[in-house]
């Protein structure tokens, strides 16, 4: 196993995470290039490779995923309930795409079955591969702050996540996605659900749990528009972090699932990195 300096490693974690920010903002035209960014990058930089490979390695049960009632269709996206699997699963299908063994235009279609192909491709970047992607972005951000600050030497061991229990913190919920599922807030039960979140985390203070309860009372007003506003979901994922941090921002995006939240609070995170 190799050994890195502090500067190579975060020259490495900030590639990522650009390529990560790169994927986000794909349009139809580009996914395929990004996409092959992506997996380029995680072969050809020994530090990337040691953070992307056991990904590679988990063993996904795509039949189970893919539950479906037709061979020709997707009914259901059952991804795991764990963290590590959610982004295996990605990663690996990240990797079919970009060596061809799935069409990647086919294969969204058979989720969610639009006629044209640019809305199946955006709806599973929205639904599966945003959250996925920005777990991968909370778990680069811890890794800066455990494994590489402030150290001189950091070996390749560090960068191998997966062991990393306490790195990898946030627990979802299991997600079924398919053609007729939304995910959406509930405008009545969330504020609440969230206010009780905070008032667990043993970490926070008195005061930024203050805080925290009002900006969830904001987000919920926000959410609860028929069009949120992306700048003000951005401008209050950027104060729920200044208060919290990376834990309170975890926080939000456990209860708020609609994934207009969950690109508020990615384009935070990859401001920050």
């Amino acid at each position: 196993m190799g050994n890195y300096t502090q500067r190579e490693a975060k020259v490495a974690i900030r590639r990522l995470n650009t390529a990560i920010n790169e994927i986000l903002s794909t349009s139809y035209a580009t996914y395929q290039s990004k996409i092959n960014d992506f997996n380029e990058l995680s072969i050809s930089n020994p530090i990337i490779e040691s953070i992307i490979k056991p990904f590679k390695e988990i063993k996904v049960d795509f039949d189970e995923i893919h539950y479906s009632q037709n061979a020709f269709r997707i009914d259901e996206v059952r991804l795991p309930t764990d963290v590590n699997g959610r982004i295996a699963y990605l990663i690996q299908i990240f990797g079919k795409v970009s060596t061809g063994e799935i069409v990647f235009e086919k294969y969204t279609h058979a989720i969610y079955r639009h006629q044209r192909f640019e809305d199946n491709i955006q709806e599973f970047m929205y639904d599966i591969a945003r959250p996925q992607l920005l777990e991968l972005t909370y778990i680069l951000n811890d890794l800066l702050e455990y494994e590489v600050d402030g150290k001189e030497v950091i070996t390749e061991a560090s960068f191998q996540l997966i062991n990393h229990g306490s790195i990898i913190a946030h627990q979802g919920s299991n997600l079924a996605l398919g053609k007729d599922i939304q995910q959406t807030v509930s405008n009545n039960t969330f504020s609440k659900e969230l206010i009780e979140k905070i008032e667990g985390v043993e970490d926070f203070t008195d005061p930024q749990k203050s805080e925290l309860k009002l900006l969830a009372s904001e987000v919920q007003i926000e959410m609860g528009k028929t069009e949120p506003s992306p700048s003000r979901l951005k401008e209050l994922a950027g104060k729920v972090y200044e208060i919290g941090e990376n834990a309170a921002l975890k926080v939000f995006t456990t209860v708020v699932s609609d994934p207009r939240w969950g690109q508020a609070a990615a384009e935070t995170m990859l401001s920050i990195l």
